[in-house]
C-alpha cells in the first residue's frame, strides 16, 4: 500500500513538473516556520534495520523548487549515503518533499542542485536515492534518533556509494582539479602539470587540505566505513583514493608523508586500511578535536569503528553528559589511564 501511494505521488510530481524541467533552480530564502509546512515522517519500524532514502526528481516544480520523494526502505537495498557538514541554520532553501514545502540549510541544498543539474546531462543515478541524515531521520523523534544512529555503521558499510560533498568551489579551482584528477599510476603528471598545480597551493589549501568538511566529528565513521567513498568538489567527483594520490603525485609526497591540513587523518588512515579499534577511549583520544553540536555525538559517531571496550555502549541523547561520561569509563574500565580520562 505504501509503495502504491508513493509511485502514485512520483508520477502526480512528474506531470505537474514537465512544464518547468528546462528551468534553473532557484533559491528561496525563508523568515519564519510559517513559510513552510512542517515535514510529517511517517514512523519508522525501530524493532527491524529500516530507513527512509531520499529521491531527487529530474525536473523542478512550476515554481521553480527542487522536489524529492522520500520512501521507507530497508538497509538491503542499493543506495548512497551523503558525508557534509549541515551549516549555518540561516540563511534556508525551500525544497520539496513528498509535495510539501521543507526548508533545509543552504550546503545541503548546492548538494542537490549540483547533482540534478549533473543528471540533467544524462547522469541519472546521480538523483540517488540517497540517505541523508537531516532528511531522513526524524530529528524531532529521540527515539527514532537513537535508533539510527545505532544503526549508522551498517547503513554506511551498506551503501553502494558515500559520496563525501566538500561545497561549492570557486571556478579557478576546477583547471586544478581536472588536472589531479587526471593523473593515475598509469600517466605521470608532466613537468609543466606539477609546476601548474603547486602555483595554485593557496586554493588547495583552503578548499581541500583545510576544508571545514575534515573537522566534523561524523566524517570519521563515514569515511573510513565506506567502501566505495568518491569525493565531490562542486561538480567534480573522483574516489578519495584517486584524489590522494593524484595530490601525492603533484606535491612529490612519498609514502608515509602527510599532507597538511586535518585531512592529513584521512588521507594516512584509508592507506594503513584502517579497521577501527579494540576500545573507545583510543579512538576518543585520537579525534578528540573533531567539532559538533552536540557533545554526545563526540562519543556515538565513533561507536561503528569499535570493536572491543565500549561496543556495546547504547545510543541515548537523552542522557545527561555527566552520566555519558560515567558509562564510557565504566565500559572502557581496562583501557583508561589518567590521561585518557581526562
Amino acid at each position: 500500500m505504501i509503495y502504491r501511494k508513493l509511485r502514485k505521488l512520483y508520477r502526480a510530481c512528474l506531470s505537474s513538473s514537465a512544464e518547468s524541467s528546462n528551468k534553473d533552480a532557484v533559491l528561496h530564502h525563508t523568515s519564519g516556520p510559517n513559510n513552510c509546512n512542517a515535514l510529517h515522517h511517517q514512523p519508522l519500524d525501530c524493532s527491524v534495520p529500516s530507513i527512509r532514502l531520499l529521491q531527487v526528481l529530474p525536473s523542478l516544480s512550476p515554481d521553480g523548487r527542487i522536489q524529492c520523494i522520500i520512501t521507507h526502505i530497508s538497509v538491503d537495498t542499493v543506495y548512497t549515503c551523503l558525508s557534509y557538514r549541515w551549516g549555518d541554520p540561516s540563511p534556508s532553501c525551500v525544497i520539496l518533499i513528498n509535495g510539501k514545502s521543507f526548508k533545509i540549510r543552504q550546503n545541503l541544498f548546492n548538494f542537490l542542485t549540483v547533482v540534478r543539474a549533473t543528471a540533467a546531462s544524462g547522469t541519472s543515478e546521480f538523483l540517488g536515492p540517497y540517505w541523508v541524515d537531516a532528511l531522513c531521520i526524524d530529528q524531532a523523534n529521540v527515539l527514532e534518533h537513537n535508533h539510527q544512529v545505532a544503526q549508522m555503521g551498517k547503513i554506511y558499510s551498506n551503501a553502494a556509494h558515500v559520496y563525501l560533498w566538500l561545497g561549492l568551489m570557486p571556478p579557478s579551482i576546477f583547471p586544478l582539479l581536472r588536472v589531479i584528477k587526471s593523473v593515475q599510476d598509469s600517466r605521470r603528471a608532466s613537468a609543466r602539470e606539477r609546476i601548474f598545480v603547486c602555483s595554485n597551493d593557496e586554493l588547495l589549501d583552503e578548499y581541500i587540505f583545510n576544508n571545514e568538511y575534515w573537522s566534523r566529528a561524523w566524517v570519521v565513521q563515514e569515511v573510513f566505513i565506506g567502501s566505495q567513498v568518491m569525493v565531490w568538489l562542486d561538480a567534480e567527483p573522483m574516489s578519495l583514493k584517486q584524489m590522494t594520490e593524484g595530490l601525492e603525485h603533484f606535491l612529490l609526497m612519498g609514502p608515509g608523508t602527510r599532507v597538511p591540513g586535518p585531512f592529513s587523518e584521512f588521507d594516512r588512515a584509508w592507506k594503513e586500511d584502517f579497521k577501527g579499534s579494540e576500545s573507545l577511549i583510543p579512538l576518543l583520544e585520537r579525534f578528540h578535536d573533531k567539532q559538533c553540536s552536540d557533545p554526545r555525538d563526540r562519543v556515538f559517531s565513533l561507536l561503528s569503528l569499535v570493536s572491543g571496550e565500549g561496543s556495546k555502549l547504547e545510543v541515548n541523547y537523552d542522557i545527561p553528559l555527566i552520566d555519558l561520561t560515567v558509562e564510557v569509563l565504566r565500559h572502557c574500565s581496562s583501557s583508561v589511564c589518567f590521561c585518557t580520562a581526562v
